[in-house]
């Protein structure tokens, strides 16, 4: 059985079989068939008027509800597929890489944790000799590494020479 867009009792728009979206629609004034097809799938009055029986009005409606059907449901097949390509190719990517991105981890976790580690010690220093100055310093230094991206710039040239390697 073929699948259209009906209408409900409600006229909202659902999904129902062929049999009672004729059935609804049967159902309906020639007034309303006329409203919707204009409305709804842009007919002219020109167009309406030459459809003088209210079973052609019902085929017209039955039809373009079909075609809008169809238009959506290719639709959903070009996302699925769309979605189904970048997922395989995202998992050949982490398959193919994966010891590079193991090693680029590796190597970005030991830079940042050097940094830390200087950083930290540099913090207890200070805090061992008392000095409100020091710690002042030492966090408009960590904020202008950080905006001029010394941290990264050590990191980006590490990864640089493990690229080379592989």
């Amino acid at each position: 059985m073929d699948w259209f867009y009906g209408y409900d009792s409600n006229t909202t728009r659902t999904k129902v079989s062929n049999l009672s979206a004729l059935t609804d629609l049967s159902q309906l004034r020639v007034r309303d068939l006329k409203r919707r097809l204009a409305r709804q799938h842009g007919y002219g009055a020109d167009e309406i008027s030459k459809m003088i029986d209210k079973k052609d009005l019902i085929n017209t409606l039955l039809y373009e509800e079909h075609k809008v059907y169809q238009k959506e449901e290719q639709r959903r097949k070009r996302t699925m597929y769309r979605r189904r390509i970048m997922t395989s190719l995202i998992c050949i990517a982490i398959v193919m890489f994966r010891d590079l991105w193991i090693q680029l981890y590796e190597l970005v976790s030991v830079n940042v944790l050097v940094y830390t580690d200087k950083k930290l010690y540099e913090i207890s220093r200070c805090r061992e000799y008392k000095s409100l100055k020091g710690l002042i310093g030492i966090t408009f230094m960590i904020i202008l590494d950080l905006l001029q991206g010394e941290v990264l710039q050590c990191t980006c040239s590490s990864i640089c020479f493990c690229l080379d390697s592989y």
